[in-house]
């Protein structure tokens, strides 16, 4: 049985000399021999992973250290380091399932974060092709992204749970809570000061789940199960990359959410955990007009997956369309000069273009005057997870905080304002987002 080593986020159990050797390997090979980029990003978070400084390692100061970003930078807008960590990846993955085959060292750049870890594969592992009749050995780079994934997801599953946020470790926070940056307190002080704490509320969206039966003999006799037509198998088989044989059927469920809508509970919950505020998790299936009157809610997902987006909102100047066709789209009821009166997702016109994407996000008052409501529904994915990024981060928060001043010089008390964010998006990363419509909110 081949065995894995795995040595954390340092360099632990591995000798230092050994993955100094390694990256020296890696850096000379063929294949990183023409990516001076990712020789410069591996080479940087390794360094720091030595030294024992793991936690100078994010994403801001690989901007600023690596592809010599000004001290302004803000990661939000410039996704160079979420591109170049995607081609990092992919190029050890290239490496070691072929220079670095036989290589005694793995190093592996888990997807969500930018601190290596270095492990150590066991001799037998090592041994190149293997014989007839012997199992495969297997792609250990891609095992361990595997792992940090899980690991990662069964910490968003944890931040998600009943038991909430405890606010002197949320984020990787020990000890007492920081005191809140200026313009975060002027966006989010109402919502710190709230003793109920904050619920966010994950979408129910209605999806179908598909499963392949490899012997077709195997019916299933569920009567919740659906086989598809032919059309729509073809298509499944081809989207999915399913083998040929076997047969395919659908379960239609509302107990899903998505991957976007966690990453921006996760990012919310942070900044909370951040600020000595608890944050608790619930489904929009089961939240009632009574919870709302008895908490500050925030509420993830479009109008299409959570009922209460359109219930809350249809008295507001932007709110979610019907959908004309298939196609979502964010209605602005009284445009300003210079803005449209609906935004869709808009294709890209070449290949070299983003496609645009748009999230509308509003933070309103509760049911009454003790409590917040924030709802955050993107067209897309990619917009929702930019706009919890656009609330969770000092320096976009400064930057909502200035548009709101120019809006309403004199403002008191808290905000309550709408506003739709335009996200461009690259291979399905955003990497730009930018507010083209803002409106102040009387309470």
């Amino acid at each position: 049985m081949t065995t894995v080593k795995a040595v954390g986020y340092g360099a632990g159990g591995v000798d230092e000399p050994e993955v100094r050797a390694q990256i020296e390997r890696v850096c000379t090979s063929q294949e990183f021999h023409r990516s001076e980029q990712c020789k410069r990003f591996l080479t940087f978070v390794c360094d720091l992973a030595l030294q024992g400084n793991s936690s100078q390692i994010n994403e801001y100061s690989i901007g600023v250290d690596v592809f010599h970003r000004a001290e302004d930078y803000s990661p939000a807008e410039d996704a160079v380091v979420r591109r170049q960590a995607h081609v990092l990846r992919r190029k050890l993955d290239a490496y070691y399932a072929n220079e670095g085959r036989t290589d005694k060292v793995l190093i592996e750049i888990p997807v969500g974060r930018y601190v290596p870890i270095f492990c150590l594969r066991a001799l037998d592992d090592r041994s190149g092709p293997q014989p007839s009749g012997v199992a495969p050995r297997r792609n250990y780079s891609k095992l361990l992204t595997v792992a940090a994934a899980a690991v990662a997801l069964a910490g968003a599953s944890f931040l998600a749970g009943r038991l909430g946020i405890k606010p002197s470790t949320a984020g990787g926070v020990l000890g007492a809570p920081r005191a809140a940056p200026k313009q975060v307190e002027e966006i989010w002080g109402p919502w710190f000061r709230d003793p109920a704490g904050v619920t966010i509320c994950f979408a129910n969206s209605k999806t179908a789940v598909v499963h392949r039966v490899p012997d077709p003999k195997l019916q299933d006799p569920n009567p919740e199960h659906f086989r598809p037509d032919a059309g729509a198998e073809r298509g499944l088989r081809q989207f999915f990359q399913f083998p040929p044989g076997g047969y395919l059927f659908y379960r239609p469920t509302e107990m899903k959410t998505g991957v976007a809508e966690s990453i921006s509970a996760v990012n919310l919950a942070q900044l909370f955990g951040r600020y000595g505020v608890s944050a608790r998790a619930k489904e929009s299936r089961l939240l009632n007009w009574g919870d709302l009157r008895n908490g500050s809610f925030i509420l993830l997902g479009h109008n299409e997956a959570n009922p209460w987006v359109d219930k809350l909102l249809h008295n507001y100047p932007f709110r979610l369309g019907d959908g004309i066709g298939s196609r979502r789209y964010i209605e602005n009821t009284k445009p300003a000069p210079g803005e449209k009166p609906t935004y869709f997702k808009e294709a890209a016109a070449a290949s070299v273009d983003p496609v645009i994407e748009y999230g509308l996000v509003s933070m309103l008052p509760g049911l009454d005057d003790r409590h917040m409501l924030l709802l955050i529904a993107g067209l897309d994915g990619q917009a929702s997870q930019m706009a919890s990024e656009f609330l969770s981060q000092p320096a976009r928060l400064e930057q909502l905080a200035s548009r709101l001043r120019r809006v309403a010089p004199g403002h008191a008390g808290p905000w309550y304002f709408q506003f739709i964010l335009r996200a461009e998006v690259r291979e399905r990363l955003a990497t730009r987002a930018d507010i083209v419509a803002l409106r102040v909110l009387s309470p």
